[in-house]
């Protein structure tokens, strides 16, 4: 959150803060002495967690939230069920996979593909190393999740914590950090980064087989029926 204001109250950042959290399950004792530490009146902060606590608007989402969990559940049963056939593991690689058979056979029926060949010509996999990022972007200020592994919900509070920083100071923790989930150039950080990275779009190309490439607004696989703009039909 950001800095509280030259008042004793809080405003709806800070109670939409609350429900976000309430809903994470957090401990509402952390969520109390994080408000204390942000200046807060105590009772200011009991009023404002019991009235979350007591609202229809909080106990409308919760039932939604108990619904979706029932939904998680049904999906993971069905997975365990499904490792229960050996057959059922063996995931196929495919190369090229044309998109009617893609479709049908496995859009269609959800079930896992591997496929290949489809990046072969991406300009990205010959130019894209360490030493040509700094090289070529280096200078660029991209926006960047860091403190991830010391906040429980990190994606909740993905605001607070961005960061702004060189690309290039971004490449060598990258480089020199090993694998961590402490920091991480997310999608929620695509707006800053989008623009700053403009010239990287130019090294990946579509995936016309899969993705419509006739309406910006839609994505997906079109019925089979439908040719893909800019590959003939099947």
């Amino acid at each position: 959150m950001g800095k509280q204001m030259n008042s004793s109250e809080l405003d709806d950042s800070w109670r939409t803060w609350i429900a976000e959290n309430i809903f994470c399950d957090s401990d509402l004792n952390s969520l109390h002495q994080t408000l204390l530490q942000h200046g807060f009146p105590e009772d200011v902060v009991v009023r404002e967690i019991d009235a979350a606590k007591k609202s229809p608007y909080i106990a409308g989402a919760m039932r939604l939230k108990n619904r979706l969990q029932k939904r998680s559940w049904l999906i993971n049963a069905l997975k365990k069920l499904s490792k229960m056939d050996p057959a059922n593991q063996l995931v196929p690689r495919l190369d090229r996979l044309g998109h009617q058979q893609f479709f049908r056979e496995y859009y269609a029926l959800n079930r896992p593909v591997v496929i290949t060949g489809m990046m072969d010509d991406w300009p990205a996999l010959k130019l894209w190393n360490f030493d040509y990022l700094r090289k070529s972007f280096g200078e660029r200020q991209v926006e960047v999740q860091f403190g991830r592994t010391t906040d429980a919900n990190y994606e909740v509070n993905g605001t607070k914590l961005r960061r702004v920083m060189r690309f290039g100071e971004y490449v060598d923790l990258v480089e020199s950090s090993g694998e961590t989930n402490d920091f991480y150039m997310t999608a929620n950080n695509s707006s800053r980064n989008k623009v700053a990275l403009a010239e990287l779009w130019n090294d990946v190309r579509q995936v016309p087989e899969y993705l419509r490439s006739d309406n910006p607004g839609v994505t997906g696989v079109p019925p089979v029926s439908t040719p893909v703009k800019g590959v003939g039909s099947h």
